[in-house]
């Protein structure tokens, strides 16, 4: 999926199919709202993946390792399937193509800066048998034990 782009879908059936992720993701907005209890970012020792039953293979942990660049450093089962690889490790924007590189980074700076919860549409480009994929990206951030959004 290094072709991926943060832009918005262009046909309708790819706009349908990133609706369809809303309800997760809402699901995962208010666990992680719950988790605030009055803060304003949650801190990472506190999630429950208990809680997250049915999320868990569509989510990531992502560690920042400079301003606008975060490393994966979890990934659920079906990101693993989807780059068709484990992408622990890997930066972020590696999924993505150059041309939405800088408006990721853009984006984490607001995430972790800001801090500020993140949401992007993202599609991927139909190629030689590969239908085009298209979906949401919901970053949330945390605070670690170091008391920093990282």
């Amino acid at each position: 999926m290094s072709d991926g782009t943060a832009l918005p879908p262009e046909d309708d059936a790819a706009a349908r199919a990133a609706e369809a992720a809303l309800p997760d993701l809402r699901r995962l907005e208010c666990y992680w709202d719950e988790l605030r209890a009055g803060r304003r970012v949650p801190q990472r020792r506190d999630v429950d993946p208990g809680r997250l039953e049915g999320l868990l293979p569509h989510a990531f942990l992502m560690q920042r390792v400079a301003p606008g660049v975060g490393r994966i450093r979890v990934a659920g089962q079906n990101l693993t399937r989807l780059f068709g690889m484990d992408p622990r490790g890997m930066p972020l924007s590696a999924f993505f193509g150059v041309d939405a590189r800088e408006t990721l980074g853009e984006r984490l700076c607001d995430l972790f800066d800001g801090p500020s919860v993140v949401e992007l549409p993202v599609a991927s480009r139909r190629g030689l048998g590969r239908p085009r994929l298209s979906g949401r990206l919901m970053m949330l951030p945390l605070i670690g034990d170091d008391g920093l959004v990282s």
